[in-house]
């Protein structure tokens, strides 16, 4: 069905899954555990002055942001250091080997960067809903969110794991870019509350939209004023992304 061998990518998915999953202290267990200790701290020491007004709280807006950013890191992580991995210790080009084209083992990282990042949601969720009181109000636009912001980070890390070399490149581009992105993007704050200049450079950046959107599927409130708008734009750059990651796989890795 559509030329794929679904076959291999079962099983290039099916490996790795289980990577993450044998390791699930520090894949799903940590990020959980982060997530409490940011949420501790910023509540204990803002939570008091937040004053942010609006029918959301402060923490609501920590515990929302929290899970998503867990969510991208975590996906982005998944596939980015499962290809430099691979590539750092040469056994990548065993996909040479079987039929199996660049297309296919791209959808399994993503798939596998996805399922990490759902597990990885409900695992933030729950340590973070009896604090909180975080629920799903919109559940629909919750799973378009995350869905989408999966796909994109999970793409983020293919193309960024394919141009590592060593563990300290791959390590460099999550510090310089995807740390950026997901801290300054409305992760701990609204960014209707920044001042008009910055509101406007914020709203460039997608990552806005997954982190708000998410917001709002998890608690009704968001800044954004169209989400069908933001939806078709996440959707194209989904799609830019996957195609930017189906390049870079073709042009580091030989694969047909």
């Amino acid at each position: 069905m559509f030329g794929f061998n679904w076959i291999a990518l079962y099983f290039v998915y099916k490996k790795e899954t289980l990577r993450f999953l044998k390791i699930y202290h520090q894949t799903i267990f940590t990020p959980a555990i982060n997530a409490l200790l940011f949420y501790s701290v910023f509540t204990l020491a803002f939570g008091a002055k937040a004053g942010l007004g609006g029918n959301i709280s402060f923490q609501l807006i920590i515990a929302s942001g929290l899970t998503i950013m867990s969510v991208l890191q975590n996906c982005y992580t998944n596939s980015s250091s499962s290809l430099a991995l691979s590539k750092v210790q040469g056994h990548l080009t065993d996909y040479l080997i079987p039929p199996i084209k660049t297309s296919e083992i791209l959808i399994a990282h993503i798939a596998a960067s996805f399922t990490r990042g759902v597990i990885c949601a409900v695992a933030v969720w729950l340590s973070l809903t009896y604090f909180s009181g975080m629920w799903i109000v919109k559940p629909l636009w919750l799973l378009f969110y995350l869905t989408a912001s999966c796909v994109i980070f999970a793409c983020l890390g293919v193309i960024f794991g394919s141009m590592s070399n060593s563990f300290d490149r791959n390590h460099a581009y999550n510090i310089y870019f995807i740390s950026p992105l997901t801290f300054l993007s409305g992760t701990f704050y609204q960014v209707s509350s920044l001042p008009v200049f910055w509101q406007k450079l914020i709203k460039l950046n997608p990552v806005y939209y997954m982190i708000d959107g998410f917001r709002y599927g998890a608690t009704g409130y968001s800044d954004i004023v169209s989400h069908a708008n933001s939806s078709i734009y996440l959707t194209a750059t989904c799609v830019l992304t996957y195609c930017i990651a189906l390049f870079c796989l073709k042009k580091y890795y030989k694969i047909s």
